[in-house]
């Protein structure tokens, strides 16, 4: 199981964050009406690396999605925020084919110039590898989701009966102790002490910042948005998930067998690849108004 389809799972509220992955993801479908778009990827710099098929396949989906960006209609996600997601379906995408930052940078900037109106360089979705400077990124996306999401956070909190309001809820407290786990290892025991990445430490910093004034300034729903720093053993009392449904009826299940004198063995395997999409933000500083809220854009 990828940690995309398992945080579609667990996280069915933000079901619009999921959709736009999962477009982002899909192969270019070159054709005779689109095949001018697409030119520059039979003809990338060589520099010291020979192009490969891998090369020009990954090349016309990052061209596929940098005009899906600006000429398709996104209209619960503003155009910075696909900007970042954008770039998060990246990571996986250089890793598995070593797509070498030069090759990256001309796609970006020739793609520019043939998206109209987008000449301008503050309409720019920007490249800049920061996944590389963060550890445990797999991890830290639940924080940088947390930023993307905060108006959809506070409306799923609101709605106290929505069949989305436990999933809401298990969001943040993963969230939660993503954060003082990460922190913890990194940045106050430093446990990994001299593999620490440079701007791990200052990312969580951010997000503990932005999260304290979001928990602060929703007063109405303050009481349903785990503190930060202190225990929250009972934060999810109540809420009941379909997962735990079916494992306890399993285990009923296999009870049932012994007693008839049948031996049932329930295995269960859950596994976390390395992200597939998720990963990377796009501007190095990060600011954000949601509200009365003001803080610094991540990455």
């Amino acid at each position: 199981m990828t940690i995309l389809v398992e945080w579609k799972k667990k996280y069915s509220f933000l079901k619009d964050l999921w959709e736009l992955y999962d477009k982002f993801n899909e192969s270019a479908n070159v054709n005779d009406y689109n095949a001018y778009k697409f030119m520059l990827c039979d003809n990338l710099p060589k520099n010291d690396i020979e192009p490969t098929a891998e090369h020009i396949n990954s090349c016309k989906k990052i061209v596929k999605n940098l005009y899906s960006l600006y000429e398709d209609a996104y209209p619960n996600i503003d155009t910075i925020e696909r900007c970042r997601i954008l770039n998060n379906t990246l990571y996986k995408e250089i890793d598995n084919h070593s797509i070498p930052e030069p090759m990256l940078d001309t796609i970006f900037k020739e793609s520019f110039a043939r998206i109209k109106g987008v000449s301008e360089r503050n309409k720019m979705c920007l490249h800049s590898p920061i996944y590389k400077e963060i550890n445990d990124p797999e991890k830290m996306i639940h924080l940088y989701n947390f930023l993307d999401n905060m108006d959809t956070i506070e409306k799923n909190l609101i709605e106290t009966n929505h069949e989305n309001h436990c999933s809401c809820k298990r969001f943040l407290l993963d969230c939660v102790n993503i954060y003082n786990e990460m922190n913890k290892k990194y940045c106050t025991e430093r446990t990994y002490e001299g593999q620490i990445k440079k701007e791990t430490c200052p990312q969580l910093n951010e997000f503990s910042i932005t999260y304290n004034a979001f928990r602060a300034s929703k007063s109405h729903v303050s009481h349903k948005i785990p503190n930060l720093t202190e225990s929250n053993d009972e934060y999810l009392s109540g809420c009941t998930f379909k997962e735990n449904e079916q494992e306890s009826s399993l285990r009923d299940n296999s009870g049932n067998s012994i007693t008839k004198g049948v031996t049932t063995t329930v295995g269960a395997m859950a596994g976390i690849s390395s992200v597939l999409t998720l990963l990377y933000k796009v501007n190095t500083n990060f600011h954000m108004r949601k509200t009365s809220i003001k803080c610094k854009k991540f990455l």
